[in-house]
This record gives C-alpha cells, sequence and structure tokens, in this order.
C-alpha cells in the first residue's frame, strides 16, 4: 500500500508530536537537526512499527569508568611536621633526614617564622589516586524499546554495582610504595611442639635483627651527617682568609673540627664492628647490650659536638656568608 502525500505528511506530525510529549526533549532536537530526507524516513518507519518509541534509535547511555593513577604530591614542611602522624610519624627519623641534607630545604612561608631560623623542608610522597563514576554518552547503540523508566534502573543497577565494588576495595589500605601487602600465616593445625619451638625461634631472631639494623641505619645516619657537615671546614678558612679576618680564627676552627671528627670514630668502628657480626650470633642479651653501648656513645659524642656547633660552628659559618 502506497501512502499519499497528506498521509505522510500526517504521520510526520504524528511522529513530531510523539516526541515533543518527552520530557527529555534530546530525541526531538536530534530529528529536527535531520537535513537528509532518507534519515527523516528511516525514523518515520521505526515510528511507523512502533509509535511509543517516537522512532527514536539515538539514547544516553552510562559507562562505569575506574581509573587508578599515580601521582606524586610535594609538601614543604617544617621538621616537626614532616616528623608527624600523617608523614614520617618518627621524630628522631625526621630529624635525621633534615639534618642529612638529603631534602631541598627553603626558610619558612611565613616571615616571622623564618626569621627565627625555621626552615620547610621539600618532602615527596607517591599517592595512588582512584577515579570512578559514570560518563553520560550520546551513541547510536541503545535501541528506543527501552523506555526512559527501564533505562534508570539500568542506570542505578550499574552505579550500586560499582559502589560495592569500591567499597570491597577499600577495606586494605593500598601501600603508598605499591607493594603487596603481607599476609600473616597462621600456624598449621598439626604443627608439633618441635616445629612451634623453632617457628617462635626464628621469628624471635627477625625481630631481633630488625630492631638491630634499624639502630645502625640511625647510627650511620647520625655520623655522615656529622662528617658531611664538618666537610665545610676547608671552605670555611678560605672563605675567613677572603674576609681579611685573622687566620689563627681559622686554624683554631680546624682544630675544634679535627677533634670532633677523632671523637666520632669510635661511632664508626661500632657500626663496622656490629656489621661484620653474623645473624645467628644475636640474641636478646648481645642487642640489648649492643643498644645500650650505642645509646651511651652516641650521646656521649653528642653533647659534646652540640655544644661546638651552638658555640663556635654556627657562628663562623655565619661570618663567612652563603656558600
Amino acid at each position: 500500500m502506497k501512502l499519499s502525500k497528506k498521509e505522510i505528511d500526517d504521520t510526520f506530525s504524528a511522529l513530531r508530536y510523539q516526541l515533543s510529549k518527552r520530557s527529555d526533549k534530546s530525541a526531538l532536537d536530534d530529528y529536527m537537526k535531520l537535513k537528509a530526507d532518507a534519515d527523516r524516513r528511516d525514523w518515520l518507519a521505526k515510528f511507523v512499527v512502533d509509535p511509543s518509541t517516537g522512532g527514536s534509535t539515538a539514547s544516553s547511555s552510562t559507562t562505569v569508568t575506574k581509573r587508578d593513577t599515580e601521582k606524586e604530591v610535594d609538601e614543604w614542611l617544617t621538621e616537626k611536621q614532616l616528623g608527624g602522624p600523617q608523614w614520617l610519624n618518627d621524630p628522631y627519623a625526621a630529624k635525621i633526614l633534615c639534618e642529612s641534607g638529603d631534602l631541598e630545604d627553603r626558610p619558612h612561608r611565613y616571615p616571622s617564622l623564618a626569621k627565627a631560623n625555621i626552615k620547610e623542608f621539600k618532602f615527596t610522597r607517591e599517592m595512588m589516586m582512584r577515579m570512578s563514576g559514570t560518563e553520560e554518552q550520546s551513541k547510536v547503540t541503545t535501541e528506543a524499546e527501552m523506555d526512559p523508566e527501564q533505562y534508570m534502573q539500568v542506570q542505578r543497577a550499574m552505579a550500586d554495582s560499582l559502589k560495592r565494588q569500591m567499597l570491597a576495595d577499600n577495606t586494605t589500605t593500598p601501600d603508598p610504595k605499591g607493594k603487596k601487602s603481607k599476609k600473616v600465616k597462621t600456624p598449621p593445625e598439626d604443627e608439633t611442639e618441635e616445629e612451634k619451638l623453632a617457628r617462635e625461634a626464628r621469628d624471635a631472631l627477625r625481630n631481633r635483627l630488625a630492631s638491630k639494623n634499624k639502630t645502625l641505619k640511625e647510627l650511620k645516619a647520625y655520623f655522615d651527617g656529622v662528617l658531611n657537615e664538618m666537610r665545610d671546614v676547608d671552605w670555611v678558612k678560605e672563605r675567613l682568609v677572603k674576609k681579611n679576618l685573622p687566620a689563627a680564627m681559622g686554624d683554631f676552627v680546624a682544630t675544634q673540627v679535627t677533634e670532633q671528627l677523632s671523637k666520632i670514630e669510635p661511632l664508626q668502628a661500632l657500626y663496622y664492628e656490629c656489621k661484620a657480626v653474623p645473624d645467628s650470633e644475636w640474641t636478646d642479651k648481645k642487642l640489648e647490650k649492643f643498644t645500650d653501648v650505642v645509646n651511651s656513645k652516641k650521646n656521649t659524642f653528642k653533647t659534646g659536638y652540640d655544644k661546638f656547633v651552638k658555640e663556635t660552628w654556627t657562628d663562623v659559618k655565619g661570618m663567612c656568608g652563603p656558600k
């Protein structure tokens, strides 16, 4: 059966009316933008098959997205902030790091604190940034037989599925270094008493070695910081001469530095001596004695060194000006 021109015009009018009744006017807008008669006839054909669809084959679609990206975050922090719970959570480690010269530093951003010689240090850490959500797209993929109510149901189902997945992912905290978290091993149910004692002995040794290595690492960081600072003595002597200050002043400072370096040698010797001890020999008693000796020698040296820095070294370097 062939439709007359009037019947075709009436059918097109009915199509436009059906589209105009929708709360979402995007389909009507898409139809009105059509320029080719072939495209208009295609819409009309679908409308004749199912008038409730309005002949629309283009509709909004929801795409669930989930992306993990790594981002480096730079922060300018004081030594106290760096040692706080949000960062290193270790004031002593923060002090070592700030004094080591490993971090870029600057005067505090607030002039009043900068005048008090408080510095900020640039600390960089990697953070995992997780982004998720839904993206609204226009595609010629979803048939119009899905009415708006059905579409909303599917959209909510997809969003709820993503939320459940994200909730499951957040039950474990990602390691900022990207390492996989270690699983806690549970002893086998058929473990014998002998196997239990052997396992406990291995765990105890592992803990002792971890404590020993931590103490050694902190000890080396400390005396390396002192050595790096004292290396400036030749530069100090040269600057004092250029500023026409008495040569005896530079010689006096050099003598004091040499004395400090000789006093730190026992700490260095202790470090390398303990590094050479086989792991199997680190008993509880040996670890306790080692820790006491390190703390005693370190504190003895630190008392004299801090006094030298405060009363002599800082003032002399201040006379030399910026390096």
